[in-house]
């Protein structure tokens, strides 16, 4: 019979000889082993969903760019309007040599006069895209 002074040092001694048998133990071994490997796989597992996800983005990106450049250069336009600081210059050239200047004004007119916006930035844009029009137009008389 263990004394109440003895069943810490007891207790104890169970612990040690269970690590003992824990570091000889094959099944342990092979546990840890497989448990390391699978760790590994998931490891690498993850890092190529990063990489397939990335990619995706990529196309996703591509595949809107394509859609976009697909449209009617009209469209792109008066959807562009929306968001006046997406208007590049280059756009803006591209809509001036459709020369079909009185559906570009109308477009432009119904922006203007529909603004949804009191954000000074978008109103700035919006009479740049106007000045620039109207500049390409008087170059081109």
């Amino acid at each position: 019979m263990l004394s109440e002074e003895d069943v810490p040092g007891f207790i104890e001694g169970l612990k040690v000889d269970w690590r003992r048998n824990l570091n000889v133990s094959p099944e342990v071994k092979k546990a840890k082993s497989n448990l390391l490997y699978h760790r590994k796989k998931i490891q690498a597992l993850t890092q190529e969903l990063e990489l397939a996800e990335d990619y995706e983005k990529q196309l996703v990106d591509e595949e809107k760019q394509i859609e976009n450049q697909s449209k009617p250069i009209m469209m792109r336009f008066y959807e562009s309007l929306e968001s006046p600081e997406t208007v590049t210059t280059a756009l803006l050239l591209e809509v001036v040599s459709t020369k079909d200047w009185e559906k570009i004004v109308s477009l432009t007119g119904q922006k203007v006069r529909y603004v949804n916006t009191t954000k000074r930035k978008d109103i700035i844009y919006l009479l740049w895209i106007v000045l620039k029009l109207r500049d390409e137009y008087t170059q081109q008389e």
